[in-house]
């Protein structure tokens, strides 16, 4: 797990909470989880070991060029798809 990203899945009940606390609730592939940091989608993507060839990334329904990954920063309720990248005609 990434040191500027800490993130954790969460229960409904730890949902609630996030209310009270000092944390950025996103969403990854339909699963809820806080981050305790402000990171970029490289940073999270590598702190959920993910970070690899192949795959492309949506957020809020916007495809993300990987070039962007080491400066596009995730924003609280964001929505994020990972996909892998399929080529072919």
């Amino acid at each position: 797990m990434s040191d500027l990203c800490c993130q954790r899945q969460l229960t409904f009940f730890a949902l609630i909470r996030l209310k009270r606390a000092n944390t950025m609730l996103i969403y990854f592939n339909q699963q809820p989880i806080a981050l305790t940091q402000p990171c970029t989608v490289a940073e999270f993507l590598a702190g959920q070991q993910q970070l690899r060839p192949g795959i492309a990334l949506a957020i809020n329904q916007q495809v993300i060029p990987r070039s962007c990954w080491d400066t596009q920063p995730l924003s609280d309720g964001d929505t994020i798809m990972l996909f892998t990248a399929i080529a072919g005609g």
